[in-house]
């Protein structure tokens, strides 16, 4: 890896077996299992994986193994990088990773890593970065600042993909009342349709993980939020021009397909991901005739089209402005 410049993904494939309890180097008494303080080391990990475009795409237990072997493997984790440049930033030159890397080796007994890339040439076109069509929701803690609403965003990515019953039952007012804030947004079920996000403003330095119900999210950013929102309301008003402060970078691939709204003005508003928050049942497919499902006010339009070349939706100014449809699906303006 040190000496190849291959700019091509790979995947990690890991076979573990946990210590029974967790054994640190440093002889600390614990009450973790191993499996326990591996997962302190996942979650610690998560941030630096998502800074350099890598993350687990699965993570599941053993059941049964059918082959002979001294060793019960319990669990199976398989971790995309973007390149071998990402992980070792990642991983081998980055001088705060050890103090996740002490979990693991107190979790791990035995494990065994193998390396998997696919060939270029069968690569699809374009290649699918993690956040295309992935589905995730969110849980946005609102208080008022002044005369604007601050929210801090918990975000479901790399923790949960949202099972509909467990996101189904979550109570906003109930959230709200728990967690001392004057509302709680629930957002969700989406899927994104952008490959990349860039934030540019910071993210949280602590990592900070809370349980809304059965369902894990991470503290992702801190927001204002429209000065004409109201925290209350569980859907933004359709084709209204919100303006929320945020610095980040929507990065879509070459070869993507990409969803758009123009208004009146010839102003054009790009997708950066579909709800099911109206339609229970909306699918990645369904967004190419999208056009003949929306009410669209006098003077705009919905088209599609391919993407010849990347295409970086910034924000500007550290504001960007957003627009909602009528099946509450969201899109940002291009400037």
């Amino acid at each position: 890896m040190v000496v190849s410049d291959d700019p091509s993904p790979f995947w990690m494939v890991n076979v573990i077996d946990f210590f029974e309890q967790a054994n640190y180097a440093d002889g600390r008494e614990t009450d973790l299992t191993g499996k326990e303080a591996n997962g302190i080391y996942g979650q610690a990990i998560l941030l630096t994986l998502f800074a350099y475009n890598s993350l687990p795409e699965l993570i599941m237990p053993v059941s049964v193994v059918l082959t002979k072997d001294a060793i019960e493997w319990e669990q199976v984790a398989i971790v995309r990088y973007a390149s071998r440049d990402a992980f070792l930033n990642a991983f081998p030159l980055n001088p705060h990773v050890e103090d996740a890397v002490i979990h693991k080796e107190a979790g791990v007994e035995n494990t065994l890593v193998y390396v998997t890339e696919v060939e270029s040439e069968n690569l699809p076109t374009p290649a699918t970065e993690f956040l295309y069509n992935f589905r995730y929701c969110e849980v946005l803690l609102a208080s008022a600042e002044g005369d604007r609403i601050r929210a801090d965003v918990f975000n479901s990515i790399g923790l949960s993909t949202c099972p509909q019953a467990q996101w189904d039952v979550l109570d906003a007012e109930a959230i709200a009342s728990e967690y001392g804030v004057d509302a709680a947004l629930l957002n969700g079920i989406r899927f994104w349709v952008l490959d990349l996000i860039q934030n540019n403003g910071g993210m949280p330095s602590e990592v900070i993980v809370e349980d809304f119900g059965a369902i894990e999210m991470r503290l992702v950013a801190s927001v204002l939020l429209p000065e004409e929102s109201d925290p209350t309301a569980e859907e933004g008003a359709a084709y209204f021009i919100a303006r929320v402060d945020r610095d980040t970078v929507f990065t879509y691939v070459a070869g993507r397909q990409v969803y758009e709204l123009q208004d009146p003005d010839g102003t054009r508003y790009m997708m950066q991901s579909f709800s099911r928050v109206v339609d229970k049942d909306l699918q990645l497919e369904d967004l190419q005739s999208l056009g003949e499902r929306l009410e669209l006010p006098l003077g705009w339009s919905f088209s599609t089209r391919i993407l010849a070349e990347d295409v970086a939706l910034n924000t500007v100014n550290g504001r960007a402005e957003v627009v909602t449809d009528d099946l509450n699906n969201t899109y940002q303006r291009v400037p």
